[in-house]
């Protein structure tokens, strides 16, 4: 994995080391793991999830576009669902201030 990512037991240690005493690492992961779940069921379902002031993730149809180099144009090669993540305000502004 990259120097500057993170990874998801990373992430754990990350939240158990935030949140202390009150939960173990096992429920972290747990946590962890069923906000996945949840996360993707939603959005499979075409629903929008929105965390104020941090994020907002929703799928959206896109075209699918090839080039047909005998008749030299685009074509239309049907559409896909694509997930589609904005940062809140506070989160940006956070990051963008270092």
């Amino acid at each position: 994995m990259a120097k500057n990512s993170v990874g998801k037991q990373e992430l754990v240690d990350k939240i158990k080391e935030r949140v202390g005493g009150y939960i173990t690492k096992k429920e972290v992961e747990e946590v962890l793991e069923a906000f996945e779940k949840v996360v993707t069921e939603l959005l499979k379902e075409g629903k929008k999830i929105r965390l104020r002031n941090f994020l907002k993730m929703e799928t959206k149809e896109k075209r699918i576009r090839g080039y047909d180099f005998k008749r030299k144009k685009v074509v239309e090669k049907g559409k896909k669902r694509v997930i589609k993540i904005k940062p809140g305000k506070k989160l940006k502004k956070e990051v963008e201030e270092g």
